[in-house]
Order: C-alpha cells, then structure tokens, then sequence
C-alpha cells in the first residue's frame, strides 16, 4: 500500500540490534505495507524474530541490491532511507523472493560494502563511514559534507597502502580505513568548533572558528604575551602563521626570514625591528608553533583515544579544505585581534597589513 510518512527508529532493527520494541513495530508495520504477494505480512509484535530478520534480508537484497544482506536496520543508514521511500513499494513487488543460504553468522554489511562489479571503492568507504556516524549522533547536512572533505583526504593519505592493482579494497583493507575515519571524526569534534566549520568551510570565518581553540591554549597567543617588544610580537606571530601553514601543507618551504627583513628595510621607520632581533623572533616563532602543534595534537589524541600522529594527519586534513595563503591569513587575522583586544594596537595594524598583503610563494 503507498506510504504517506516517513518512520524514524532510535536503534537498531534486526540482526545483532537493540531491538527495541517501538523500533521494531514500526519497521515490521512499514514492511508490510511496501510488500505485496507472494510475500507473507509479518506479524506485528514489536519482537525481532527471524521471520522479521528474514524479510529485512529480502528487502535489502531486493529493493537495495546488497550481495550480503546483513538483516538489520540501522538509524540514518540505506536500509531506514530505503524503507521511506515510496519508490521502495514498486521495485520490491517487481523481485521474486530471494533463496538465501542457511545462516552464516555476521556477514559483512553490504551498506558499507557494495561497489561497481562488487569491488569496494573509495565511495563505498566514505559512505560507510558516514553512516556509521549518523547512527550513533546526529549530524547536520553542513557537517557531512565537510567531513566528506576530509575523508577524501584521508584516503589519499592512507590508499597507497591499500591498492591491489585497481581490483579494489578486500574487506580488511576496508574496515581499516573505516576505523581510520571514525576515529578522525572524534579528533575532529575534539578540535574544531565543528558546526561553524561546517557552515563556513574554506572561508577565513571557517578557519578562526576552527583555529581558535588551538591558539587559545596551546602555543600561540602563550608565547607572543612573553615576546619583550613589538617586534618581537608581530615577526614571531608571521612566523608562527607561516610555520603552521607549511607544516599543514607540506612540501612547500615556508616564507623565508630574509623575505622580511627586506620588508622592513622598505618599513617606514617607525615600523622597523633590528634586523638581528628580526631573525631571533621568526625563529623563535617557529619553535613556538612546533611545540604548540605537537602539543595540542599529543591532548587531542589522549582525549580521543587515537594515537598522535592519527591526530596530526586529521587535523592538517581538516586544515587543507582551503588554500595555504587563507589558513596563513586567518592566523594572522585572528592573531591581529588578539592584540587589539589587549589594546596593543600598533602590533595589530602591522599584523593586519602582512594578513591583507600576504605573500606566498610556492
């Protein structure tokens, strides 16, 4: 019969699920008004039998086209979506009903599995991934696909080690790299102010939001309030947003000091910094982001459980949604407002003109 309304479960439905009563009536209701003859109506019992695990089975390897159905809904995944649609009905009455062999025990779930020819791909990893997410906590549409981003960096990262000569990932190779984004979403929630990230990805907004509990506490704002003089304030503070761009980034050099130092030659004087003092602040400024970052990603993965590499590389990928010239400038933007709020000002003003005229060569 058509559907009007969609359902909405709390838990898991079926195999291995928390079966919770309300959640499985209304999952066994929906199914009996998608099916039509041969099929037998499930009796509405609220009690996760295998005759309901037989017919989620049906329908998920029927309508959804999974290879090894795993009998079981999930909240916010592909068999709950499919049981809302109304297209669902008219694909499921056109299968006959499928001869599965006798029980195996846990299969791998065909949401998380399925690819062209039946290779896993990296669709089919993100997917899963998400999904997963979805059925522990609720996400908005912004953060996924944020979060998307990154996963697409993590498997760059991470696919030269699960490669097999374009045939695709074994299920191993699968469940690992699973792991690997699930674990990155956590170090992602602990990092980053996540829903304005979400809202405001690969926009300098995106970047202080996300930044700014890192420079808050570890490093940055710390070491430029021990910085003597103003020089030393805005040249270590360059050099800090320089140095975490690079280390974001890799592969490309950071602005050197001499770039600088003829930059302050060309300053109005009041704005010049002795040129030895210049050198001693940038490189102190870089040692001072090391520490800070290193520092911060050693907290974040204690929190979360993962090591700090795992860390590292989710939070440089997170950082890479943009461009490097828009992370250095969103530092040294945030930074400059740190020093008005202090009501050092002139620092401010320099800090401000390096963000608005930033240059970086590749």
């Amino acid at each position: 019969m058509p559907i009007y309304s969609s359902i909405g479960i709390t838990a898991s439905v079926g195999r291995s699920g928390q079966n919770r009563a309300q959640d499985v009536v209304a999952v066994q209701q929906r199914l009996n008004d998608l099916m039509h003859s041969p099929r037998i109506p499930l009796v509405v019992d609220g009690q996760s039998g295998p005759k309901t695990r037989g017919m989620i089975k049906d329908f998920q390897k029927s309508v959804l086209g999974f290879r090894w159905p795993d009998a079981r809904v999930d909240p916010a995944a592909k068999t709950i979506i499919a049981l809302n649609d109304p297209s669902s009905e008219g694909i499921w009455a056109q299968m006959s009903i499928p001869e599965f062999p006798p029980d195996p025990g846990p299969q791998p779930e065909e949401d998380d599995e399925k690819g062209k020819g039946g290779a896993i791909t990296k669709q089919d990893v993100i997917d899963s991934t998400i999904d997963k997410i979805k059925a522990t906590q609720s996400i908005t549409s912004q953060e996924e696909t944020y979060y998307r981003q990154i996963l697409e960096d993590i498997w760059k990262a991470n696919k030269g080690a699960y490669t097999d000569g374009g045939a695709g990932l074994t299920v191993e190779q699968r469940e690992k790299l699973i792991t690997i984004g699930l674990n990155g979403f956590k170090i992602v929630k602990m990092s980053l102010t996540f829903a304005a990230a979400g809202s405001a990805a690969a926009t300098v907004f995106g970047y202080m939001s996300m930044l700014a509990p890192f420079l808050m506490v570890y490093g940055f704002y710390r070491a430029l309030g021990h910085a003597m003089d103003s020089g030393a304030r805005v040249y270590g503070g360059i050099s800090m947003a320089y140095y975490t761009t690079y280390w974001v980034f890799g592969g490309m050099k950071p602005v050197s000091c001499p770039t600088f130092v003829k930059r302050n030659e060309e300053a109005p004087e009041q704005w010049r910094t002795d040129p030895d003092k210049l050198e001693t602040h940038w490189r102190k400024g870089q040692k001072d982001a090391r520490r800070g970052l290193e520092e911060y990603c050693k907290s974040v993965a204690a929190k979360t459980g993962t090591t700090q590499a795992e860390a590292e590389a989710v939070f440089k990928a997170a950082l890479r949604i943009g461009k490097p010239s828009m992370l250095a400038r969103a530092l040294l933007t945030d930074i400059s407002k740190k020093a008005r709020a202090e009501g050092d000002h002139n620092v401010a003003n320099v800090l401000k003109l390096f963000a608005d005229e930033l240059i970086y060569p590749k």
